[in-house]
Parts: C-alpha cells; sequence; structure tokens
C-alpha cells in the first residue's frame, strides 16, 4: 500500500483520490499509515506539454496588440518577429 501527494493536498491510492478529510475513513486510515512511520510519495508539479510551452511562450493579447499599433506608426516588425520566433521554436 502507497499513497502519493496531490497538488491540492488530497491523496492518490491506488488510482482513488482520498480528500483531506478526517471525516473520511480512508484519510483516517492513511493518517494512521503515517503514525507508523510511512512516508507518502510527495507531489511533483508534471512538466507542461509541448502545446502548453509553445502558448506560454506568445506574447500577451496586449502586447501584441500593442506591437501591431505601434509597427503601424513606426513602419516595424516587431509583431511579425515576435511571432515568427515563437514559431521557429515551436514548429507545429
Amino acid at each position: 500500500m502507497s499513497y502519493k501527494l496531490l497538488k491540492d493536498g488530497s491523496l492518490l491510492k491506488d488510482g482513488s483520490t482520498i480528500p483531506a478529510d478526517e471525516r473520511n475513513a480512508d484519510y483516517r486510515e492513511y493518517l494512521a499509515w503515517v503514525a507508523a512511520g510511512n512516508v507518502p510519495e510527495p507531489y511533483a508539479e508534471p512538466e507542461p506539454t509541448y502545446a502548453q510551452r509553445r502558448a506560454a511562450a506568445y506574447p500577451t493579447i496586449g502586447d501584441q496588440l500593442d506591437m501591431i499599433y505601434h509597427d503601424r506608426v513606426n513602419g516595424t516588425t516587431n509583431w511579425q518577429d515576435a511571432i515568427s520566433a515563437v514559431k521557429a521554436r515551436y514548429p507545429k
């Protein structure tokens, strides 16, 4: 029997989630398991997916609109350059 801590403080045991609530019999069983000297597997933040990394690399919509405005006023290509850099780094 082993337990894994989850991000919200609940536990995972045999594919089932156990809320951190002392009214729950499974949680009381977990507390007894810990009291006996056992240690649960710690929570590990999952690695972001490729799509999540790509989406996070884009400037915010507000920043993109600001770039587009200034590009039109100044005759620059900052917006296009920023978007092209993300697409080059994270191609589909």
